[in-house]
């Protein structure tokens, strides 16, 4: 289909700005609920703290895990040989990772409200 090129720029355009929006946040988040629990005097070192931080720190590495298909897409991409099937497969996975993001973070989440609660604030 002549519209497949342009399905393929518009997707790798929303994976390259979903991706550097979600590696900022995951930084700014990860060094926030680090720098807290590193700051805090002795008694106010919650281990809820460490493992928020790491199920933020591992929501952030799905990209990683996904990273073989991406560089595949693209590079048939720059090729110019891309057919609308590629890119439908490719946003599926796309999405599935969002799925999987979302789903650490949710429980990061969780984790966080409870450790909160935990501290009777």
């Amino acid at each position: 289909l002549p519209s497949a090129i342009t399905a393929y720029h518009t997707f790798v355009r929303l994976q390259t700005l979903a991706k550097n929006h979600l590696r900022a946040l995951t930084a700014i988040s990860t060094t926030s609920l680090l720098l807290a629990f590193g700051l805090s005097p002795l008694r106010g070192r919650h281990p809820y703290l460490l493992w928020t931080a790491l199920t933020v720190a591992l929501s952030g590495g799905v990209d990683f895990v996904l990273r073989h298909d991406e560089d595949k897409l693209r590079q048939t991409g720059e090729e110019g040989s891309v057919n609308g099937e590629m890119v439908r497969q490719g946003m599926e996975k796309f999405q599935f990772a969002q799925m999987v993001r979302a789903g650490i973070a949710g429980a990061g989440f969780l984790m966080s409200i409870v450790g909160i609660w935990g501290d009777g604030v």
